[in-house]
């Protein structure tokens, strides 16, 4: 009996490793092992509260770096693997100290897609912390944009929030500490009222350069600006006021004024409606040259604004004129000549006059435009193509700029001819060149030749009359 158990069980084992031979044979022949390599996300996990992720600059910091992960598995659970889902790195930080360190990357597949060896390149991540701290901080003021008038001027500043002027700062520790101040602009440039103005608070570091990644709160402060003025004034730019224009076919190229500005002076309210003041006139009418003149400054500022005592009035300004390369462009009217008209036929354009946009030379526009005559001819006469293209012949500086255009010829009737005497009993009766009666023939008589009629009568007809379009260019005097 004993030995009959021995041979079953021998032969149970037997079977057994037949059958684990048998599948690990056909797992690698259908299924091989192989690797793989993913890109992922490195997590943090157990970051104490009060302890930020940092970067070099020392500003906090929420997303660690990628690393490179070689998995090895079967390729039917590489086939299956996806990323961030069934496989994840990440780094413990929740017994970490201040400053730089190496951790460890975890790399930790699912254990329910099969067998899986992950390596993580590089093991390890360099990483820095720092806690969390905050501070109260009184905002000092800058007057930005510094102009020559700013003592003039002396500014007070009321800051109405924050009430106390100070403003908290929080964040990393490390950045907290490069602080020098926290400091708002107030820009007072050409300023002569008081005004009310929401500025932001920056923060700056010993050598002044502006630090970021920082929480301020309040981020802005508001403040007003009173500006007490001891002695109001302001500089202003001094524009040219010409009258008339240069001759045709010349333009303006340029115009320099020495000096540029003027300081004015007057009370804070008016001077802020004030950003220029005009010179005296100066006439360009018809000049084809430069023009060099020193003219006086107007007194157009007002009751309540006036020239900063010891000012000069006298300023010099150089108008250049140059010859004119630039076409202008105008439309003209033209009436319209009909030629070559059937015999007997009376013709009219409909439109009789039209308008052509033409562009003008320097000489065109300097003599004028004429001899320009819009023509269509009949020819033919066909009730049904009644339309004709006009044509049209320009001077040598004169250039079309639409298309020719097409009007219609409309046929108003014919010339009509004196009636011939039928051979009847009527009679006619026949003056001479005097007007008197000569001769009253029967129609006997014009039938038997003794009287011969008078002849149809030959009806030539005249092209409607034009004129010709003269113009001349006038340009618009420069403001």
């Amino acid at each position: 009996m004993k030995r009959l158990r021995n041979i079953v069980w021998q032969r149970f084992l037997v079977a057994f490793l037949v059958a684990f031979g048998l599948w690990v044979y056909v797992d690698i022949t259908n299924n091989p092992s192989t690797k793989t390599t993913i890109k992922l996300q490195v997590q943090k996990a157990g970051l104490p509260k009060g302890y930020v992720l940092i970067d070099e600059s020392g500003q906090e910091t929420t997303t660690l770096q990628t690393v490179e992960v070689v998995v090895y598995a079967s390729q039917a659970t590489i086939n299956a693997l996806r990323a961030d889902e069934n496989i994840t790195a990440s780094i413990d930080v929740s017994k970490v100290g201040i400053g730089e360190q190496l951790v460890a990357v975890n790399v930790v597949p699912d254990a329910g897609l099969g067998y899986i060896k992950a390596e993580s390149t590089p093991p390890e991540l360099l990483i820095r912390i720092d806690t969390l701290k905050q501070k109260e901080m009184d905002v000092d003021r800058v007057l930005g944009n510094d102009s020559y008038d700013i003592a003039l001027y002396k500014p007070t500043i009321a800051i109405s929030e924050p009430a106390t002027g100070r403003v908290t700062v929080s964040g990393p520790a490390g950045l907290l500490s490069s602080i020098s101040a926290a400091q708002y602009s107030i820009d007072i440039v050409s300023r002569t009222a008081d005004y009310t103005i929401d500025a932001d608070v920056v923060l700056k570091d010993t050598l002044g350069k502006t630090i970021k990644g920082l929480t301020v709160v309040p981020a802005q402060i508001t403040a007003r600006v009173v500006m007490n003025p001891s002695s109001v004034r302001k500089q202003v730019v001094i524009v040219p006021t010409l009258r008339g224009s240069v001759a045709p076919g010349y333009r303006i190229s340029g115009i320099t004024v020495d000096p540029i500005f003027v300081t004015v002076s007057g009370e804070a309210g008016a001077l802020d409606d004030v950003s220029s003041i005009a010179t005296d006139v100066i006439d360009v009418g018809d000049t084809t040259t430069t023009i060099t003149k020193t003219v006086l400054l107007s007194n157009n500022l007002g009751a309540k604004v006036t020239l900063t005592e010891g000012t000069n009035r006298a300023v010099d300004v150089v108008i250049s004129v140059v010859k004119s390369t630039e076409q202008l462009r105008v439309r003209l009217p033209f009436a319209v000549t009909i030629l070559d008209v059937p015999e007997g036929m009376v013709m009219q354009a409909v439109p009789a006059v039209v308008m052509l946009d033409v562009s003008l030379g320097a000489t065109a526009q300097r003599n004028g435009v004429s001899g320009i005559v819009p023509e269509v001819r009949v020819g033919t006469w066909d009730a049904a193509n009644p339309m004709r293209q006009i044509q049209l012949t320009l001077p040598t500086d004169v250039r079309l700029l639409n298309d020719l255009p097409f009007i219609r010829i409309e046929r108003l009737g014919d010339v009509q001819a004196q009636p011939t005497p039928a051979a009847t009993e009527a009679t006619a009766t026949v003056t001479d060149d005097a007007g008197d009666a000569a001769v009253t023939p029967t129609a006997t008589d014009i039938a038997d030749g003794t009287v011969q009629p008078s002849p149809t009568p030959t009806v030539t007809v005249t092209p409607i009359a034009t004129s010709s379009a003269t113009m001349t260019v006038t340009q618009t005097p420069t403001p």
